[in-house]
């Protein structure tokens, strides 16, 4: 037997009773598979990423079990034909304490609960500012020129015979062109 947990998603339409119904009826399930149910912690209901079958909402729930590898596929099957189930999940049981799963720590909340809330271009309170424009940005139309090859940005003069040496071609580049 092996370790494996599984979420799954029910559909937000059901009341209490009802949940913990369809939760029993995967319990007994997984044992009439010759299963074991080792933990149990329910989610509640929670907002989806995105619309399954019209839903926005679903009521989670997590289960860790040990099982024949060879079952898992029934397992699955019977997901698949259960109307009461949006979405389901079988993974291999890493061992981290059920206490740990979802929770989310409050910067990690304050993070997507403002993310979620800005607009596109807004800043978040720690966002840095835009940097201002660099002064060796393109002249204003107020009649200044840009720098010559001889000066830079700052109205230093560059020797002239490094502009000149990179301006002047090697020699030996392009004469077998020329000579064809």
């Amino acid at each position: 037997m092996r370790a494996y947990e599984t979420t799954f998603v029910l559909v937000p339409s059901l009341d209490g009773p009802q949940i913990q119904e369809e939760v029993s009826r995967v319990k007994e399930f997984i044992a009439s598979q010759g299963g074991e149910i080792t933990a149990e912690k329910e989610w509640g209901r929670r907002r989806l990423a995105y619309p399954i079958q019209d839903h926005s909402e679903g009521i989670y729930h997590i289960l860790r079990f040990d099982l024949e590898p060879g079952a898992l596929p029934e397992l699955d099957r019977w997901y698949k034909l259960n109307e009461n189930v949006l979405r389901a999940l079988v993974i291999r049981d890493e061992g981290t304490p059920l206490d740990y799963i979802g929770q989310v720590s409050e910067s990690e909340e304050r993070t997507t609960r403002d993310s979620r809330d800005r607009r596109p271009g807004d800043r978040a309170a720690g966002d840095r500012p835009r940097p201002a424009p660099s002064e060796s940005a393109p002249p204003t139309p107020t009649g200044e020129t840009e720098p010559t090859a001889g000066e830079s940005a700052a109205g230093d003069e560059e020797p002239v015979e490094a502009a000149a040496a990179i301006e002047a071609p090697t020699p030996g580049v392009g004469e077998e062109e020329s000579r064809e």
